[in-house]
């Protein structure tokens, strides 16, 4: 019997695969880490609450915008961050950051060491765990790399509304859908994203404006796509059909 840690199931996409043994298998193992480095902070009188954990309430009125900025402020970096990055260390770097302000972050494919026990991208995506103390994310690499990018941010996004859960690729939860349009501001400021949409040559078809863009921000082009439907820049065909290229690429890559 697996003792099952309570964390909300944000995961509202439909035919959702239950959450699995690997999944409680990884969430205990993570939760056991923090409990034990929370006791260990205690022991030497270091246990101090982090002020970015829960620092905004998910409200209508909240500022995406806001809540990216005060992200990026925390960390440390500018909007240039990105530009002296290159892609096969952009994830690795903002982790460094991430930890260094006091986050657990913890990025497997399977179920601790274990290779036969893969974790499975459609299932989950990863999870956040909210403790002012020892808040961790977790995000499965069983994905693609411009995927994990925007788990990571999306995980972060929720510590910095003070919500627990379990994430998947699309959910029409409030929670999700805050978070997500969070990660997409801060890996695609709005500002910078235009700029760059409008450098794009006015012959070239909205698919390889997107492409082009996606190497650009180091994103996925279903982030991109999502992006600029939301800016009013492609149409919800271009959506659709980027949505189709994305979960074809998806299924291939099994």
């Amino acid at each position: 019997i697996i003792e099952k840690v309570n964390i909300p199931d944000l995961r509202t996409i439909q035919n959702k695969l239950p959450l699995s043994n690997n999944f409680y298998d990884t969430l205990n193992d993570v939760q056991r880490k923090i409990d034990w480095y929370k006791e260990y902070l205690k022991n030497i009188d270091e246990l101090n609450k982090l002020s970015f954990v829960k620092k905004f309430e998910l409200t209508k009125n909240l500022s995406v915008e806001k809540v990216a900025e005060d992200i990026r402020a925390t960390l440390g970096i500018d909007t240039g961050f990105i530009k002296s990055t290159r892609k096969d260390n952009y994830y690795s770097k903002l982790v460094h950051l991430i930890e260094n302000i006091g986050v657990f972050v913890f990025t497997n494919g399977v179920v601790k060491n274990n290779s036969t026990r893969k974790l499975n991208t459609d299932e989950f995506r990863g999870f956040a765990l909210s403790d002012e103390y020892a808040p961790a994310v977790f995000v499965n690499n069983a994905d693609a790399l411009s995927a994990q990018i925007f788990t990571l941010m999306h995980e972060v996004a929720h510590l910095w509304i003070g919500e627990s859960g379990v994430s998947n690729l699309e959910s029409d939860s409030s929670i999700e859908i805050f978070c997500n349009k969070v990660a997409a501001e801060f890996l695609m400021p709005t500002k910078q994203f235009k700029i760059e949409w409008n450098k794009s040559p006015i012959e070239d078809n909205q698919i390889n404006i997107i492409s082009n863009m996606a190497i650009k921000f180091m994103v996925s082009e279903f982030a991109i796509g999502i992006k600029a439907f939301q800016l009013g820049l492609v149409s919800q065909n271009t959506l659709d059909e980027i949505r189709k290229l994305s979960m074809m690429r998806h299924s291939a890559n099994k």
